[in-house]
């Protein structure tokens, strides 16, 4: 039984890795096709500066990609802020438990 539930564990990674593969793939596919597509060179102003001019399709991209990534950044926070949390509970615990010890030696010499 614990064979048929690793393989299983196995094989639904593998689906979830030719998922994401997939997902990636046509993705990139895409944008390329899209910054293909909008070959119009535009110059953008950011805080009153001229940036660098660029084919739209790239300035589009660009943005998308730097949103995903400060997207996904955004969405780890909260897990290293728990095992960050998680970590000083258990240094509180051992703490407790040394005391606890202790106050049982104590108890028995006295």
């Amino acid at each position: 039984m614990d064979l048929l539930v690793l393989g299983i564990y196995i094989m639904i990674k593998w689906v979830k890795r030719l998922l994401f593969i997939s997902l990636f793939i046509i993705a990139v596919v895409i944008g390329a096709t899209f910054a293909d597509e909008n070959k119009q060179p535009i110059s953008l102003v950011l805080f009153g500066r001229e940036l660098p001019e660029f084919q739209f399709g790239f300035w589009v991209l660009s943005a998308l990609s730097l949103g995903a990534v400060i997207g996904w950044l955004l969405s780890c926070l909260p897990s290293f802020w728990s095992k960050k949390s998680i970590s000083a509970k258990n240094r509180e615990i051992q703490q407790l438990k040394e005391e606890i010890n202790l106050l049982r030696t104590a108890g028995i010499k006295g």
